[in-house]
């Protein structure tokens, strides 16, 4: 099933088909599991701001195993291990933070392959379950996702598009705002803000690249894919959980009439 959930993947997002999916930050494989029951196309891990150590890491990938959904680890800003160890405990893709400029990029891909494409140390563990043992084989499956996020990576986007290796890039929009001097935010803001994301998504368009961002709701994920962006995060399960706290509480709450 495992290579089929891929190969589906791949050839929707060739065809530029919108794919949503789940950021989970709460570190427990247990609500991983939940949200994959919903039909997401992905999940991401997070393992940058949200929760999940490596053994809450592997054990959220082992609890997806058993769905069609594509899991992600997104890893946190500048660790290069940490690449390796999400890809060996059986990631499909990794999505890296802050990436602003082709050099760094390069440094990211290079990570996300075994040699003579790349770095990778050869250590498969869990991974061998998922993604075979045979290197060139594992190098065209893995996906490596980076983000831009800030004005560097903004003005170095050309050349970070450009680099082999490079899967896709996913788009950090709250980050984005603050590093062009607005007020964070996961929605898309008219003016300076919508014009830099428009602008990223144009070019990795361009290099056929897959095109990621996050949103915060499902009407702003769907305003994201009418855009063109390809993969798109709805929310995170955080977000998520404390939405149906609040509106059942406001409707438990509310005046009887």
């Amino acid at each position: 099933m495992i290579t089929t959930v891929l190969a589906s993947f791949r050839a929707r997002l060739s065809t530029r088909e919108p794919m949503f999916g789940v950021f989970c930050t709460l570190g427990s494989a247990f609500a991983v599991e939940f949200v994959a029951t919903e039909g997401p196309d992905f999940v991401v891990i997070d393992c940058q701001h949200g929760l999940a150590g490596q053994t809450e890491m592997a054990a959220s990938l082992q609890a997806l195993a058993g769905y069609p959904v594509v899991p992600f680890v997104r890893v946190p800003a500048g660790d290069d291990a940490a690449i390796e160890r999400a890809l060996d405990a059986g990631a499909f893709g990794v999505i890296v933070p802050g990436v602003e400029s082709g050099q760094r990029a390069r440094d990211v891909a290079a990570r996300c392959a075994y040699p003579p494409s790349g770095v990778r140390s050869f250590g498969p563990v869990r991974s061998e379950l998922v993604m075979g043992l045979k290197p060139s084989s594992v190098n065209e499956r893995v996906l490596c996702i980076v983000m831009i996020e800030s004005r560097a990576g903004l003005e170095a986007r050309e050349e970070i598009c450009s680099v082999q290796g490079v899967s896709g890039v996913y788009v950090g929009p709250a980050d984005l705002a603050i590093s062009l001097g607005l007020d964070p935010t996961v929605d898309v803001a008219p003016g300076l803000h919508a014009d830099a994301v428009a602008s990223i998504l144009t070019c990795a368009q361009n290099h056929g690249l897959i095109t990621g961002i996050h949103a915060g709701t499902g009407a702003q994920a769907s305003a994201r894919s009418d855009e063109g962006f390809s993969l798109v995060t709805i929310s995170g399960d955080a977000s998520l959980l404390r939405w149906a706290v609040r509106k059942s509480l406001k409707d438990a709450r509310a005046p009887r009439k």
